[in-house]
């Protein structure tokens, strides 16, 4: 019943939706984390009186985290949530990287890629092409100085914002090139499976190295 301008709009608008549902899995995944690691910390349980002392409801709370069977969060995110273990992680690895953070004394402190973090939250970069950036500012930090990975950061959620994750990606890619022009030193294994002269099967006659 939608003409194509119509059903542009409500794509867009859906997409818009999906991203933000996306930042709130991030949010609900990070709180799973802290108050599950809080509830294994053997915090002994508070008692209130009521018509009688008994434990508080935080502390019940905690012995049910406690117990919930899982070893890691990303378990028991995987079965309450029935999603697979590669998504749990995902989402608490970009949690930790793209939400406010507290310090030990609960001072809150910006979040590790605040820039890339705000524009999630906003709805305006995806999960899928924040997860790009996170890596690829991973991977660019022990190679250039703080300067220079706030500037990329910056660049890629500029990128994020306005074009695909394949064109991100390639973007992603030049800024490596460009950190590291020598790319990774090779493993051993690698050298021993290219490096050298193999002789290959003949081709129309000729002999192929």
């Amino acid at each position: 019943m939608l003409g194509f301008r119509a059903a542009a709009d409500l794509a867009a608008v859906t997409e818009e939706l999906f991203r933000l549902t996306e930042y709130w899995q991030l949010v609900s995944a990070s709180a799973v984390d802290r108050t599950r690691k809080q509830a294994g910390a053997g915090t002994p349980p508070s008692t209130e009186w009521t018509t009688g002392w008994r434990e508080s409801s935080t502390a019940a709370q905690a012995s049910v985290a406690a117990d919930d069977g899982s070893r890691t969060t990303a378990e028991f995110l995987r079965a309450r949530l029935h999603i697979s273990l590669a998504d749990a992680r995902s989402r608490l690895r970009l949690a930790e990287g793209l939400l406010p953070r507290q310090e030990l004394a609960g001072e809150p402190r910006p979040p590790v890629h605040e820039e890339l973090g705000n524009a999630v939250a906003a709805g305006e970069v995806s999960a899928r092409s924040a997860g790009m950036a996170v890596a690829a500012l991973a991977r660019a930090k022990p190679l250039c100085d703080a300067a220079l990975v706030s500037r990329m950061e910056l660049a890629l959620t500029r990128t994020a914002v306005d074009h695909d994750p394949d064109f991100l990606a390639r973007i992603a890619q030049r800024w490596l090139n460009a950190v590291d022009q020598d790319g990774t030193e090779p493993s051993e294994e690698l050298l021993r499976q290219l490096q050298g002269a193999f002789i290959r099967r003949p081709r129309r006659g000729l002999q192929h190295l």
